[in-house]
C-alpha cells in the first residue's frame, strides 16, 4: 500500500465522527424550524389525545365501562386522524425533497420532470414514520390541521376546562 492510500484509509467510525467544535455545530442547527408546543387545558388535552390515541388513552376499566358504540366511534375518529396526519407528513416530506432536488440540481431536466410529474404523489397505504418534531411541527400545528379536517371542533383553542370529570360519556 502506498503512503497516500495509508493516509486516506479510515475506519467507518472515523468517517462519521464530528471532529469540529460543538458550538459551531449547534450554531448550524439554531436556524432550523423549531416545533411550536403549547399547553392545552384538561378538556383540550382529552379531545386532542383521544383523536391521536383512540381508546389507548383510557384505562382498561374505562374501556370496559364504555358501550360498544362509543368505543367504535373513538376508534373511527382515531383512524381518520392517523390517516390525515400520515398524508400530511407525506406532503411535508414531498415538499422538502422537491426543494432539496431543485436546489442541488437546478439545471437538470430530469429533476424538473420528476418534481412536476411525481413530486406531489401521496400514497395512503404508505405509513410515514417520521416524527413531527423532525419536520418542525408542534402540537399547535397538529391541532390546527385537525380543526381544518373537522376532527377537532372549530372552537378548540377557546374551550375551557369546566371542572367536570373528563372522559365520562354522560
Amino acid at each position: 500500500m502506498t503512503a497516500i492510500a495509508e493516509k486516506n484509509k479510515q475506519t467507518s467510525s472515523e468517517k462519521f465522527t464530528f471532529k469540529g467544535d460543538l458550538a459551531t455545530m449547534q450554531k448550524m442547527y439554531r436556524g432550523r424550524n423549531k416545533p411550536q408546543y403549547i399547553q392545552f387545558n384538561a378538556h383540550q388535552n382529552l379531545l386532542y389525545k383521544r383523536a391521536l390515541m383512540g381508546v389507548k388513552y383510557y384505562s382498561k376499566e374505562e374501556i370496559r365501562a364504555m358501550n360498544d358504540r362509543k368505543r367504535s366511534n373513538i376508534n373511527r375518529i382515531c383512524r381518520k386522524t392517523q390517516s390525515v396526519l400520515n398524508l400530511w407528513k407525506q406532503e411535508l416530506c414531498n415538499d422538502l425533497t422537491n426543494k432539496l432536488f431543485m436546489s442541488l440540481f437546478p439545471n437538470s431536466q430530469f429533476v424538473k420532470d420528476l418534481v412536476t410529474k411525481h413530486g406531489n404523489l401521496l400514497e395512503p397505504s404508505y405509513i410515514n414514520t417520521l416524527d413531527f418534531g423532525i419536520l418542525g411541527i408542534g402540537n399547535r400545528q397538529i391541532a390546527e390541521k385537525l380543526i381544518l379536517e373537522g376532527i377537532l371542533p372549530k372552537n378548540f383553542f377557546d374551550l375551557e376546562d369546566k371542572g367536570k370529570k373528563l372522559g365520562t360519556f354522560n
